[in-house]
């Protein structure tokens, strides 16, 4: 009887709160000047309770904030290349499933991506920027819809059925003058049906490429137990059956998003991590990891494994599911900036700052860099993690 009653508490339980790590790639960056005076330890991470349901558009802000960014420059989440090659097996064909399950439609519409470029200067950066990470969450991108990008990319190979395909850069390069030449006059041709992501994606780097996730997709909905192969058909399945049957045209009608938003569907966790890209010439990236899943009843205790959870854990995880929203718990050294010339760039401006020496930056003059970074929010004060949300 105990062991019945364990299952059925189970049952009643639902995912409320999820906790992520968040650790910026710093791969290249000057370890002794970032311990001595970034006040690392091992390296520039966050840990972050956030809502179960809160979405990848909103968890762009949370990064934002938890890492000392003002949200000036572009972005993108992405899989890992390699479990992004596993899914769609380097197939075009292949990946246009997946688009609008998972993947937006490659494009420049930067204003449609980036709908919620609202700020409003009556109000705080940090009241405006907390509202974009606090519940309910919705994302009203036009491309986002599933319905949209399928219609883009049905259009697409609709219109493509051969394709000219270019060499990749270090193809061309290891080319002789002889074959650049051969190719120019006698370009190579391709069926879309055959052509790869690769092949495909090169066509696009302008708009963004074939790996940026939608931003619209729940967090859970990407990052989670992996679904299996037999799932993923089926939930592909019921995505082209759901584009068959609707109208692509729904969206001259006054209720288009409400419409658009129910032919969304849902998707299914790929992997237990993804990447977070930012400022694509600074070339920041964070790694996204789902660390624990917590889950609560009716009666509103916690668990974990099916486990009661207590202590302060229990009680940050009951404040982030009463205000919806995120709570860091955990960080590893000072926030970063924008427009420092990435990790590398960041490390010669803390060395500056403390003349050292830097190329880029006057080391002669620390007061004026560190002017500077105060206009980009930087104070180089390390906060309470508690209250960097």
């Amino acid at each position: 009887m105990k062991e019945l009653k364990k299952v059925e508490d189970m049952k009643s339980q639902e995912l409320s709160v999820i906790r992520l790590k968040l650790e910026l790639n710093i791969e290249n960056a000057d370890m002794e000047v970032l311990k001595k005076y970034g006040k690392v330890q091992t390296g520039i991470t966050r840990e972050v309770l956030a809502p179960a349901n809160i979405n990848l558009h909103a968890l762009h802000y949370v990064i934002q904030k938890v890492f000392g960014w003002q949200n000036s420059h572009l972005h993108h989440f992405s899989l890992p290349d390699e479990k992004f090659r596993e899914l769609t097996q380097n197939s075009f064909i292949k990946w246009a499933d997946y688009c609008g399950v998972y993947f937006r439609f490659p494009t420049s519409d930067f204003k449609d991506i980036y709908w919620d470029d609202d700020y409003d200067e009556s109000v705080s950066w940090e009241a405006w920027l907390r509202r974009k990470y606090t519940g309910p969450y919705q994302y009203y991108g036009y491309s986002e819809h599933f319905m949209e990008a399928r219609a883009a990319v049905s259009y697409f190979i609709a219109n493509n059925t051969l394709l000219r395909v270019a060499p990749s850069f270090s193809e061309w390069v290891n080319m002789s003058e002889k074959e650049k030449a051969e190719l120019q006059a006698h370009p190579r041709v391709k069926k879309i049906t055959e052509a790869t992501c690769d092949e495909i994606g090169r066509g696009f780097v302008e708009e963004g490429g074939l790996d940026e996730l939608l931003e619209r997709l729940k967090v859970t909905e990407v990052l989670g137990k992996e679904a299996k192969a037999d799932q993923l058909g089926a939930l592909i399945a019921d995505a082209n059956k759901r584009f068959e049957e609707n109208d692509t045209k729904a969206y001259d009608e006054y209720d288009y998003w409400q419409k658009m938003c129910k032919l969304n569907g849902t998707a299914l966790p790929l992997t237990n991590e993804i990447i977070y890209e930012y400022d694509y010439g600074d070339g920041w990236e964070v790694k996204v990891t789902l660390v624990d899943e917590y889950f609560t009843d009716k009666q509103t205790p916690v668990f974990k494994n099916g486990k009661v959870i207590d202590g302060e854990l229990r009680d940050q995880i009951l404040m982030v599911i009463l205000k919806q929203c995120p709570l860091c718990i955990a960080l590893d050294g000072l926030p970063v900036l924008d427009d420092v010339g990435g990790i590398g760039g960041y490390c010669e401006m803390l060395a500056g700052i403390h003349r050292e020496g830097s190329d880029h930056f006057d080391y002669d003059d620390p007061e004026e860099t560190r002017a500077w970074a105060r206009m980009h929010g930087w104070t180089g004060r390390m906060r309470r993690a508690d209250k960097l949300l």
